[in-house]
């Protein structure tokens, strides 16, 4: 079985793929997979690489271009910076362009995962309150994520 990331690959080798196609190979590289929470790393190969370059270019061409914002914050968090994370997600959600977006239910999940990475659980579970929208993807991105957040409070109370 083919990853999605393999088959983005290859239809991006060969012709000049548009922007979104481009994102989307950055987004199974770097995107944030919300089963699998607890991953703060990314590997260092040439897939990731060129997922980074990919996300560069996309916001030198188009600086207000919400999902390659959503993707910075998403690596950022891979990476360990989850401050950073959590400070670019603040800012996104106060953006008029993200309340309507189809990004914006990701966007809250992204901001209470960095929330929840930084222990501040109360912030973290206020934005999956609201969150009933599926993502462009078909996705329900918060729903694994409260659960995990509440254990994490608990844990972190005793």
């Amino acid at each position: 079985m083919l990853l999605p990331a393999t088959c983005l690959n290859r239809s991006l080798q060969g012709f000049s793929a548009t922007a979104k196609w481009q994102l989307a190979f950055a987004d199974s590289i770097l995107g944030e997979d919300y089963r699998n929470v607890h991953q703060t790393t990314l590997p260092v190969n040439e897939k990731v690489q060129r997922a980074k370059s990919i996300l560069n270019q996309t916001l030198l061409a188009e600086p207000e271009n919400t999902y390659a914002k959503l993707l910075t914050a998403e690596t950022a968090i891979k990476e360990g910076h989850a401050e950073k994370a959590f400070e670019f997600l603040s800012n996104l959600l106060k953006e008029n362009s993200t309340q309507n977006s189809n990004w914006f239910d990701r966007i809250k999940a992204g901001f209470a995962w960095a929330a929840a990475f930084l222990q501040k659980f109360d912030v973290a579970l206020e934005p999956s309150k609201i969150s009933s929208r599926r993502t462009p993807t078909g996705r329900l991105p918060t729903k694994p994520l409260p659960r995990w957040i509440r254990l994490q409070a608990t844990y972190q109370e005793r």
